[in-house]
């Protein structure tokens, strides 16, 4: 339950929280006591959020490790460039000269030789789907169209 709880808090609701149980443990523990409790409950904080953070790293996906508060946002949204910012502005109709033309606008995600490169794959996956379709018709399973 207190898991839960502390999921659905924000940075500000935690700092709130962590205002009041410092006064209280000041001012109703021995000092000692207190600032043991309070670097116990920082260090869990912070234990918890870097596990966060490094939710996907520990999985095997790389990517930026970020800073505990924002994440990795501001390393992603710093990549960004702006080459292919006319292609989403509006275009020039009818052109005053031809240098301004600009017809094709985006590139093809997929190029030849990508796609040429994903047909051994695609081709497995069919074979696979199909010997998986034959077991359910000799076996004369209903199959869920989710899977």
């Amino acid at each position: 339950m207190v898991e839960l709880i502390a999921n659905c808090l924000g940075v500000g609701e935690v700092i709130v929280l962590f205002g009041v149980l410092t006064w209280l443990a000041l001012y109703y523990l021995p000092i000692s006591l207190a600032i043991a409790i309070i670097l116990l409950l920082v260090t869990a904080t912070l234990l918890k959020l870097r596990r966060r953070n490094l939710y996907w790293r520990d999985r095997g996906v790389n990517g930026p490790i970020g800073d505990i508060l924002s994440g990795s946002s501001v390393a992603l949204f710093s990549n960004i460039n702006g080459f292919d910012a006319s292609a989403l502005g509006r275009s020039n109709v009818p052109p005053p000269h031809l240098s301004m033309c600009t017809v094709q606008r985006l590139t093809p995600a997929f190029t030849t030789s990508k796609m040429r490169k994903l047909l051994q794959p695609i081709e497995y996956c069919v074979k696979e789907l199909n010997t998986e379709i034959d077991k359910l018709v000799t076996d004369k399973v209903e199959m869920d169209i989710k899977e």
